[in-house]
């Protein structure tokens, strides 16, 4: 398989055993190690050796372009101080695991990816982000694990996206008053799961996107809040609507979901969908459930107990957000009821109350 012209940029540190042994941390990014495609590596001393080493043999040297730097050079080191005092005060998510070291390399993504941009090694147009420790076998990004095949399949599948396009995979549903500053305290009293930071991909065009994701950065910690990365794409997400490309899943999804969906309906529909649906997000809800019909049309996936639902709440979210195509998906489902008899099955189950929303628009089911 040929190589795609797409910068991956990952970064590892070694800090200390209570954080995380250094077995482990070397051990979880091997399987990132072993993607033959260009690579930038942030990282420090003690795994330098190793991860050259690693790459070196198995004839990746040449792709790959490391930079050794100790934590108090990340961008966000500057910010250390008044994280420490932040956390002091008000740190409600507090976790061991999570100390101001892992916290300031976790945020410095962004300006990981920057710089990595600005510099160009390897003068591709595309530029991806995957965090280092994606576990054994990959389990992390892939419920069974990925190949190096199947990661380099999902990169190509995204280098036609548009230059100034961002894509990345929504894993929940948060609502969107946290958006103002007055609830600001309030979204940070727990983790909000939101998207998968762990992996995303852009154009060089895309820039503005990742300087608005490090400008989240800055406004939370200034403000005395922030324990995460993937809770800074709240406004980001809004503000950058039509430009980010969204795939849909849980983090074990990203793989096999980033772009096209080929699994894992369930998590989609219960805490996808049903929360946009529920919070009145019906321009979300539309592009979700009009993303996971592609693939249920296609035969990517098969299972019409969740076809039936997904086009009924496309359906339903049209209705509100796209008023002149609310007829043609109520006809659509009419005609999949009459023509497809495991289709038919499946509103049975809930014939009563189908009929009755679809009379709202004068379609009445054979």
């Amino acid at each position: 398989m040929s190589i795609p012209l797409c910068t991956l940029v990952t970064a590892n540190f070694y800090m200390n055993e209570a954080t995380r042994p250094f077995d482990d941390c070397y051990r979880n990014m091997l399987k990132v190690l072993d993607i033959p495609c260009y690579m930038v590596i942030y990282l420090n001393e003690p795994l330098y050796i190793l991860v050259k080493r690693y790459r070196d043999e198995r004839g990746l040297g040449p792709m790959t372009h490391y930079i050794v730097m100790e934590l108090q050079h990340l961008a966000t080191y500057a910010y250390k101080d008044t994280i420490e005092t932040n956390r002091a005060a008000y740190w409600p998510t507090a976790d061991a695991r999570a100390g101001i070291e892992s916290h300031l390399i976790t945020c410095n993504k962004f300006s990981f990816v920057l710089q990595a941009m600005e510099n160009n090694v390897f003068g591709t147009q595309k530029f991806a982000w995957l965090d280092a420790n994606v576990g054994r076998d990959g389990r992390k990004i892939s419920r069974d694990g990925f190949t190096c095949e199947d990661f380099l399949r999902m990169l190509y599948k995204c280098m036609d996206d548009q230059d100034d396009r961002l894509r990345l995979q929504i894993m929940g549903v948060c609502d969107k008053k946290y958006k103002e500053e007055k609830w600001r305290r309030e979204y940070y009293e727990r983790y909000r799961w939101l998207v998968c930071g762990c992996f995303f991909i852009l154009g060089m065009g895309a820039k503005d996107i990742l300087q608005a994701l490090w400008a989240e950065f800055i406004k939370d910690t200034n403000a005395g809040y922030g324990h995460g990365e993937e809770m800074l794409y709240l406004r980001v997400l809004d503000d950058y609507y039509d430009r980010i490309l969204k795939g849909y899943g849980d983090y074990r999804d990203i793989v096999h979901n980033v772009v096209n969906c080929n699994g894992s309906l369930g998590y989609i529909y219960d805490h996808i969908i049903c929360k946009y649906r529920d919070h009145g997000y019906h321009r979300e809800c539309y592009d979700c459930c009009r993303w996971v019909l592609r693939s249920l049309d296609n035969y990517q996936v098969v299972d019409y107990g969740y076809y039936c639902k997904i086009l009924f709440q496309l359906y339903v979210s049209s209705y509100y957000h796209k008023h002149e195509e609310t007829k043609l998906w109520a006809e659509t489902f009419a005609r999949y009821v009459k023509q497809n008899p495991l289709f038919r099955k499946e509103y049975e189950k809930n014939k009563e109350f189908i009929d009755t929303q679809l009379g709202f628009v004068g379609v009445q089911v054979e």
